[in-house]
């Protein structure tokens, strides 16, 4: 397998409790949509212990994508959660102008 590093820039929009118990997902779709690799990070280790409103911080995750994943091309989404309840939480995604449940990256990668 091979490991993939992303970069990922957040930008709070208010102020939160803690980090503590907040996680990335990060989803890799296939053309169909369908899932075919997930990896989920906590925040805590990149985030500063209580981030204020605006605070522009920046994560980097590292996925391994098996030798199994199968060649082609995926979609990249992502966004936050809360792994106690499964909660997902609400991103403003600046090239829609509007809040969801996730953000689809405009990177694609291509596994051969």
């Amino acid at each position: 397998g091979k490991r993939l590093g992303l970069n990922l820039y957040w930008s709070l929009t208010q102020k939160i409790r803690s980090v503590e118990d907040i996680a990335v997902w990060i989803h890799f779709v296939d053309q169909n949509d369908k899932l075919i690799l997930q990896g989920d990070h906590t925040l805590m280790r990149d985030l500063p212990k209580n981030p204020k409103s605006a605070d522009a911080v920046m994560t980097f995750d590292e996925i391994m994508v098996p030798i199994e994943v199968p060649p082609g091309v995926y979609e990249i989404r992502m966004g936050l959660y809360y792994p106690g309840n499964g909660k997902r939480l609400k991103i403003v995604d600046p090239d829609k102008k509007k809040g969801s449940k996730s953000v689809e990256l405009s990177l694609k990668i291509n596994v051969s």
